[in-house]
């Protein structure tokens, strides 16, 4: 049965399938746009424009052919809503279609907000129009059995007799979700704060990228007081974990290119755990690498994540005490931190057999690491456990014979900058002889996911090919649903992680590769 939550989401696929743009900042919003009419405290809000825009259009059309093989995504989905219009009989007794019914009045900018995070919070959908009178005409038209009119401060709605979803004309705008969002916009349109006169929200909104999709808007204040009053322990691990939620908020960015797929994100919230640029020592791993990721300057992610854990009163977590533990090895927790450099992690194999990989951390103080190290090899050869000897290359211990490590052994060993924790003898060469062999850095597929990040750093690197191809080898293949996928999955031939900073804002993005 048709409903009017269905009815918009058919409506604005087949706007987005002709192509939808972002917003994309600006500045402020003005009353003809959607946010005018959304809560002030709405925690999170989705806004994109619609109809066809030159690029855009473009992208969009040539990644829907591409991956899902849609020569006509456009014709596609609104055939569908066509169908959907009338698979339940109106009381109009019309015949409704897309051309028809909604195309003439829909107007160009679409947002959806969100008030709370229960099973059913207010949310509603929030349609700019060209024809109030022609949107109104539309929702009488869909009117079934059981549905009911209704007014609120002198607007008049309509309820779904199945799922309770409201529908109405309010100012310039068609409004679609569950009664207590509709009342909530109608109030907004009374005179109550709405989200886009907020500044925080229309200064996010300015980091979105040009030719976005969609953004999405999360207000991380919001959400911990949503989550303050529903249950204040919520509240506490979400600032436990970023600190002070005011003013903070997050910005998602859905970006399509003919090439790549790309998720922007930017946040001015927890400065200090931004990514960094790791290309240099991401590019030294071996080229069969199907996963690489780095994290920058590790010894002084680990301090501050214990500083802040410490503060928060996270039990078990104490610097003293681990000072105090530490010195039967005769060294302190800022001998360790102080020597941590950047951190890599890869692996590699096409099969269960040859499945390996190592972490790799750089040295800033190779004879303090080498000690420390030195003595960790020491204490584990002179254990009497069975299965552990000197590490095949550098200095450290190597660990087999343990049903739980699998088909390959486990070293621990450090040379020169680098130390090693290694899964499988030949991984564990390749990461300490930096950069000996083939290397990433070499890649084709590599230097086309660096190149795709135009010039953001580089902190992690994933061959999709590679990826499927080892699931595949794992078992994967027998799964009927993965089997129905993996035709468009082969599509995907990378995934590249990199971040940069835009004012007050970190940023960071993802970008997927599509195979031509």
């Amino acid at each position: 049965m048709l409903t009017r939550a269905r009815v918009l989401v058919l409506a604005l696929a087949a706007a987005a399938a002709l192509a939808i743009s972002a917003c994309g900042g600006g500045g402020g919003v003005s009353s003809d746009d959607p946010a005018s009419l959304a809560p002030a405290d709405a925690p999170v809000y989705i806004q994109g424009t619609i109809r066809p825009h030159g690029a855009t259009k473009t992208n969009v059309e040539s990644l829907a052919s591409t991956i899902m093989g849609l020569s006509d995504p456009t014709g596609k989905l609104i055939d569908l809503l066509d169908r959907s219009l009338n698979d339940t009989p109106n009381l109009s007794g019309k015949q409704l279609s897309f051309a028809k019914d909604i195309d003439p009045w829909l107007g160009d900018r679409a947002g959806v907000f969100v008030e709370g995070f229960s099973d059913n919070p207010p949310a509603a959908g929030i349609v700019q129009t060209t024809d109030t009178k022609a949107t109104q005409q539309f929702i009488d038209d869909t009117k079934q059995k059981g549905d009911n009119d209704r007014s609120y401060k002198g607007v008049d709605y309509l309820v779904d007799g199945t799922d309770g979803t409201a529908a109405g004309v309010v100012d310039d705008f068609l409004v679609v979700g569950n009664e207590q969002a509709f009342k909530d916009a109608v109030d907004v349109s009374d005179g109550g704060d709405s989200l886009g006169d907020q500044s925080d929200f229309t200064d996010t909104l300015d980091q979105a990228p040009s030719g976005s999709l969609a953004d999405v808007y999360v207000s991380l204040q919001q959400v911990t007081d949503t989550l303050r009053a529903q249950d204040p322990s919520n509240a506490k691990a979400v600032e436990g974990s970023i600190g002070d939620t005011s003013g903070k908020t997050v910005l998602a960015s859905l970006v399509p290119a003919k090439d790549t797929l790309e998720l922007d994100l930017a946040t001015n919230a927890n400065q200090n755990f931004q990514l960094s640029d790791v290309s240099k020592l991401i590019e030294t791993f071996p080229s069969d690498s199907f996963v690489a990721v780095g994290i920058p300057d590790l010894g002084a992610t680990v301090t501050k994540t214990i500083d802040q854990l410490e503060q928060t009163g996270v039990s078990g977590i104490d610097k003293a005490a681990i000072d105090q533990q530490l010195s039967a090895l005769g060294i302190k927790l800022d001998d360790i931190t102080g020597a941590l450099g950047d951190l890599g992690i890869f692996a590699e194999g096409t099969d269960r057999a040859s499945l390996q990989g190592a972490g790799v951390i750089t040295s800033k103080d190779s004879s303090k690491v080498g000690a420390l190290i030195g003595k960790l090899s020491d204490l584990a050869l002179s254990s009497g456990q069975p299965g552990i000897s000197r590490a095949p290359v550098g200095t450290g211990f190597r660990v087999t014979d343990l049903q739980q490590l699998g088909r390959q052994s486990l070293t621990v060993a450090a040379s020169g900058d680098r130390i090693v924790i290694g899964y499988g003898d030949q991984a564990t060469k390749q990461a300490l002889s930096s950069g000996a062999g083939g290397t990433l850095a070499d890649d084709p597929t590599y230097k086309q996911a660096v190149g795709a990040l135009g010039g953001a750093g580089l902190s992690g690197y994933v061959s999709l090919s590679k990826v499927f191809q080892l699931a595949d080898a794992l078992g994967a293949i027998s799964d009927p649903g993965y089997q129905q996928a993996r035709p468009y999955l082969d599509k995907l031939s990378y995934a590249a992680l990199g971040s940069g900073k835009q004012g007050d804002f970190s940023t960071s993005k993802v970008i997927v590769g599509v195979k031509r």
